[in-house]
């Protein structure tokens, strides 16, 4: 049986979305001093924060903002901002596992409405750093807020922010988007029955191709060839905007493929046409319709029973399967290979 996904860890409170600045008035000209804070992004004033991220942005000398980030958090200015700052600038400058101290033991200074920013931020914090157990641990209590109803201030959908622009945010997206990462750290774990849990529970919400090719990889990860296949005939074809990172790409896809040949030739020796039908390059399909499904009631899922197979009704098709497994390489460059046969390699490099 597995562990309950959503129950909230101990010591987290409610979280509650960030506000956004408000827009200045219209027809209210700028001066020249204004102009030159919002070309530089930095706010007005000559405050320890304003310091600070003139320092930061302006002088461009990160290593002397740190400690005047600090002076702005002791000194009580704007100390939502100077811990989120002061943390991405700590990671800049490959100084995470102070950034997650210092979040850690100055996020009650906080107001509610910046605690889930300082959550995302961790998550960064943790993944780069390969706290697996925290950043798991994270994940799992921001579903909970989910299903909770605690998240984004309980509202539908949130303003978001990414590279200077803003965008709308549902709770569907964002549940979809946790497991989705869930599912990714869960597999770097060899938890490959809870991940595939993560990834179902994800496109029960909503299709995504990146996220069904993960579930293929944790299938075939469990000797589950067929099932595997069968998920990734379903992924869905899209068109590629241009060439990405082709060179490096193909030639790792070489290389596997190569290891590809001399598995098929070994599986040949072993079982025949049998064997290499299993690992056969699949034709694409569309994905099929999937209807709308409450977030709730995928995060509220009690279809999380580890699938269990007696030893007496393994039959001799799975045990092809299984001795298929053992022999296939633990590496990057044979699942890329996989997944490029499955899905042609013009929409593979489409989903990386």
């Amino acid at each position: 049986m597995l562990q309950d996904m959503w129950n909230a860890p101990p010591g987290f409170r409610p979280t509650k979305s960030a506000p956004s600045s408000p827009a200045k008035p219209i027809g209210v000209s700028r001066t020249r001093s204004e102009s030159f804070h919002v070309t530089h992004k930095v706010p007005v004033g000559d405050t320890p924060y304003v310091r600070a991220k003139n320092v930061q942005l302006v002088d461009k000398d990160p290593e002397k903002a740190i400690p005047l980030f600090w002076a702005a958090i002791n000194s009580g200015d704007r100390v939502d901002s100077a811990l989120k700052d002061m943390a991405i600038v700590m990671k800049q400058q490959n100084r995470a596992e102070e950034a997650i101290e210092a979040i850690k033991s100055l996020r009650h200074r906080c107001s509610d409405q910046a605690q889930e920013s300082l959550d995302n931020i961790l998550l960064d914090l943790y993944k780069r750093c390969g706290r697996l157990d925290d950043q798991i641990a994270l994940l799992r209590h921001k579903l909970y807020l989910i299903q909770q109803g605690l998240a984004f201030n309980g509202k539908r959908t949130k303003t978001a922010r990414s590279q200077g622009k803003k965008f709308q945010v549902s709770v569907e997206q964002e549940a979809t988007r946790l497991l989705g990462n869930l599912g990714w750290a869960l597999m770097q774990q060899n938890n490959y029955i809870e991940a595939e849990d993560a990834y179902r529970r994800a496109l029960a919400i909503s299709p995504d191709n990146n996220k069904m090719c993960n579930l293929g990889i944790c299938l075939m990860k469990q000797g589950r060839i067929t099932e595997a296949k069968e998920n990734l005939r379903r992924v869905k074809p899209a068109m590629a905007d241009g060439p990405r990172g082709t060179d490096s790409h193909l030639k790792a896809y070489e290389r596997a493929q190569q290891m590809l040949k001399d598995l098929e030739s070994e599986m040949l020796n072993k079982g025949g046409n049998a064997a290499t039908n299993s690992m056969g390059i699949i034709t694409t399909t569309t994905c099929e319709n999937t209807k709308p499904v409450s977030v709730a009631a995928v995060v509220l899922s009690e279809n999380n029973k580890t699938r269990k197979l007696s030893n007496n009704s393994v039959s001799s098709a799975q045990k092809m399967n299984n001795d298929m497994l053992s022999s296939l390489p633990d590496n990057k460059d044979f699942e890329d290979a996989i997944l490029a046969a499955v899905l042609g390699w013009e929409i593979y490099l489409v989903l990386l």
